[in-house]
């Protein structure tokens, strides 16, 4: 039976994974009671993780395409990236809050949905 910590991990990882997550597979797989798991996904929800649940088929996943994988980006998209931080920077406060708009679309996305 693993610990809370990795308990947490465990669910945060099964939903990631794109998987039918139920309460069900979960208090099997973790060995924990129902009433537990439900505590454990309501701890992630309050620090901040956007778990939600589908009424449709009973299952929980991220929103919008939330994921936990970091983007994959070529050698040139990472340089273009570093370099366009660097420019905007020093540009005014509406090119600083498009940057970190950015930067926050690239790190809510799965690196499959990305287009170029």
């Amino acid at each position: 039976m693993p610990d809370k910590f990795d308990s947490l991990i465990i669910i945060l990882s099964r939903i990631d994974s794109n998987e039918p997550v139920t309460v069900e597979s979960l208090h099997q797989e973790l060995e924990r009671s129902k009433r537990t798991v439900y505590r454990y996904i309501s701890t992630l929800q309050t620090v901040g993780f956007p778990i939600e649940y589908d009424h449709v088929h009973k299952t929980y996943g991220f929103m919008n395409g939330y994921t936990l994988k970091k983007p994959h980006l070529s050698i040139e998209e990472a340089l273009a990236f570093s370099l366009a931080r660097k420019l905007l920077g020093t540009l005014t406060p509406g090119c600083r809050r498009t940057w970190i708009k950015l930067k926050r679309s690239l790190a809510l996305k799965d690196p499959r949905e990305r287009r170029m």
